[in-house]
């Protein structure tokens, strides 16, 4: 897949298979998670299974969250034990319905893994770390506009970050900006 092909794909299995091995067993649950949430009406209203397995996010490894949230709620999602089969069993077009929808979360979540972008360290000021954990923590990503400019006092000229940022979304828990500044894989 080229770069122009990514931007454009609507196919979330061909973004998948483009970043595979690269794709993070916690970026997938993530990914995961939205797909359930937002597109498969069966689990609507349900709560207590999403923020189960939204524990993934607190572990270094998110497979024992999983297995835990899995013995909590064992017939809420069917997946082989991996992350990347888990992935697969939610972005099947017949578990996601709408599954187009879910290729511009692929960008949200991943990025663009043709242009990666390295966080400098002078990014790093204790402004921008305190609201990039602020937006994450609370899933608050109408603040990546007031993140933008603290990253451009900061320091940061890079369009894609400051774009992205400042763009209308989607933006999801697992966002490549928050993550690359709070150094989560």
């Amino acid at each position: 897949m080229t770069e122009e092909e990514w931007q454009k794909c609507e196919d979330p299995h061909a973004m998948l298979e483009a970043l595979c091995p690269g794709a993070s067993d916690r970026k997938l649950c993530l990914l995961s998670l939205y797909c359930h949430r937002q597109l498969c009406p069966m689990f609507s209203g349900e709560v207590e299974p999403y923020e189960a397995y939204e524990r993934i996010d607190d572990f270094g490894d998110p497979m024992p969250a999983v297995r835990a949230a899995r013995e909590q709620h064992p017939d809420y999602w069917e997946f082989d034990g991996t992350a990347r089969g888990f992935a697969e069993c939610i972005t099947r077009p017949s578990a996601v319905g709408p599954w187009r929808s879910v290729a511009p979360i692929v960008r949200e979540i991943f990025g663009n893994p043709f242009h990666p972008v390295a966080v400098e360290p002078r990014w790093q000021t204790e402004t921008v770390v305190a609201i990039a954990t602020g937006i994450y923590a609370e899933r608050a990503f109408d603040r990546l506009p007031i993140l933008a400019d603290a990253l451009e006092e900061a320091g940061c000229d890079n369009g894609d970050v400051l774009s992205h940022c400042r763009g209308p979304g989607p933006h999801v828990r697992g966002c490549w900006v928050v993550d690359l500044l709070l150094r989560k894989e």
